[in-house]
């Protein structure tokens, strides 16, 4: 593989935060996972690391998720008018 390939590739999903860039590496967005119940408080704080890697390097969180409504939601943020507009996705959004 390209070098120059693997490494847009990496700047791209940064930039779409779906991977962030932390000190020893990359971490995966846990924003996005939901797997239940169990560790929650384990999620909690792998989810704070994550949003305080984005803002770190002056990015704004796009995701957020909800676990007591099942929900992650998108928030776009519009400098004119709101700090943030939010797209809710749940289970009936998705085919499986």
């Amino acid at each position: 593989m390209d070098k120059g390939n693997a490494s847009k590739s990496l700047k791209r999903l940064c930039q779409k935060q779906f991977i962030a860039k932390i000190e020893n590496g990359y971490m995966i967005n846990p924003h996005l996972f939901y797997i239940g119940k169990s560790h929650s408080n384990d999620r909690y704080e792998l989810r704070e690391e994550f949003d305080t890697a984005l803002t770190s390097n002056n990015i704004q969180p796009r995701f957020s998720m909800n676990e007591d409504m099942y929900k992650l939601t998108e928030c776009q943020p519009n400098s004119v008018e709101e700090s943030s507009n939010t797209t809710e996705y749940n289970s009936s959004n998705f085919p499986f």
